[in-house]
């Protein structure tokens, strides 16, 4: 009778396992689900108002902030679910993930030309229409970054720096170009109520620490270098939210 208990109980702690293991798969899902219709959203956004939205800001109630867009009240904040009209969110009116958490949206608040070019760029365009439209086509935005990892040499709140001792041109964390990313969204995983006081989560970290400098990869375990991660991101290139505003009138 012990050995059929001891069996039991061995097959039930499978499964259980399993089950769980399947759970977080779904939640892990939903989330990345809810972060491209979030991405479509601000783009219809941009092409029905000619800008993106502002972030929202933990006292807006869902709204951006400030409502009309302009110089945004924080460039680091909470996608704006009652502006955009999405589901579903919390009471605050902000978009959640599968765990019920805010998903964050950053946005660039600067532009410069490209280089090599002559141009004027006015700041805060991206937020706002008419400036946006006095910018045209020539200004990019100056600031998100988002890397892979946070061990590179050189990196800093400004640079994903580069494999230690790799010379080779190209060689970075880059996840993409610089001047390449205009708005990007992250859900802080099944494990956002830890990371803000766990100092072994040093790329989590990093994510919450409203610099322009974000690490995306895939999930990994707290023995892994730059500890445990489950963040999930999407983001606007530059070169979506042109093509959209172009393909509806919008710009130049």
């Amino acid at each position: 009778m012990a050995i059929v208990l001891l069996v039991l109980g061995l097959v039930l702690s499978a499964l259980m396992r399993t089950a769980i293991t399947q759970r977080e798969m779904l939640e892990f899902n939903e989330t990345q689900q809810r972060l491209v219709a979030a991405q479509q959203a601000l783009l219809a956004f941009a092409i029905t108002y000619g800008r993106l939205p502002c972030p929202a800001t933990v006292f807006s109630q869902g709204q951006e902030s400030p409502v009309g867009g302009g110089k945004c009240t924080n460039a680091h904040g909470f996608l704006p679910g009652r502006t955009l009209g999405l589901s579903p969110v919390n009471t605050h009116g902000e978009s959640i993930d599968a765990w019920h958490q805010p998903i964050h949206y950053v946005v660039a608040t600067e532009s410069v030309p490209p280089p090599g070019v002559t141009a004027t760029c006015l700041g805060a365009a991206f937020t706002d229409a008419n400036r946006l439209k006095t910018n045209g086509l020539r200004c990019l935005p100056d600031q998100l970054n988002v890397c892979s990892s946070s061990l590179g040499a050189g990196f800093s709140p400004t640079s994903c720096g580069k494999p230690a001792g790799s010379q080779a041109v190209g060689s970075t964390y880059n996840l993409a170009n610089n001047n390449t990313i205009v708005a990007l969204l992250f859900s802080t995983g099944k494990n956002w109520v830890r990371t803000a006081h766990d100092v072994t989560r040093v790329d989590e970290r990093i994510n919450l620490n409203a610099t322009n400098i974000f690490i995306s990869h895939l999930p990994q375990s707290a023995d892994a270098p730059g500890g445990e991660f489950d963040d999930q991101f999407t983001w606007i290139s530059i070169g979506m939210l042109y093509d959209k505003l172009v393909t509806v009138g919008q710009l130049p």
